[in-house]
């Protein structure tokens, strides 16, 4: 199977060099992309941003801002039309139906999902962590942990053809496109 022939979404390993199907976040305010990474913590996968022209990737866990460079992945797709921020707050985020929310990591007893925010006019990618008391949106600015209760969180919604339903594939590709 070749990447071409991919569909959905994958995770590549992450080296400090952005490939070209990497899915852009968002956009800071110099129009610089930023993408969304994971990172291994520990024994826990955790939603990252990496910004453009950083070999690293920063993260929310424990109230504290982490940057990690090895043991990154960043998100990919050879179909960006295919996905959509959802407004949604910590009340709404259970209400969601009809929609492929993506996961973006693994926490004991939670589903985390990949949020982003605007804080001060910055763009924020980060984790949301379902299933908790409070489902809200924890991302870092500036060296430190910020939660939010209103935020968006990144759905695939993969197109019907000719009315048939499809099935979402995701994988993990290696830097030299191979599956892991």
């Amino acid at each position: 199977m070749t990447l071409s022939t991919i569909t959905g979404y994958y995770w590549r390993d992450y080296n400090g060099v952005v490939p070209p199907d990497a899915f852009i976040a968002t956009r800071d305010d110099y129009n610089n992309p930023i993408y969304i990474g994971q990172v291994l913590h520990s024994d826990k996968l955790i939603p990252a941003k990496i910004l453009h022209n950083d070999k690293a990737a920063y993260y929310e866990f424990g109230d504290k801002e982490h940057e990690k460079k090895e043991n990154v992945k960043i998100f990919c797709t050879t179909e960006p039309e295919q996905f959509e921020w959802i407004p949604t707050s910590s009340q709404e985020l259970n209400t969601i139906t009809g929609k492929f929310l993506v996961k973006g990591g693994y926490e004991p007893n939670a589903v985390t999902y990949i949020g982003r925010v605007k804080s001060a006019g910055e763009p924020l990618i980060g984790k949301v962590m379902a299933d908790r008391s409070k489902d809200v949106v924890y991302v870092t600015q500036n060296g430190k942990s910020h939660s939010f209760p209103t935020y968006e969180v990144l759905s695939y919604q993969k197109k019907k053809l000719h009315g048939q339903h499809t099935t979402i594939v995701v994988k993990t590709i290696d830097q030299t496109g191979q599956l892991v």
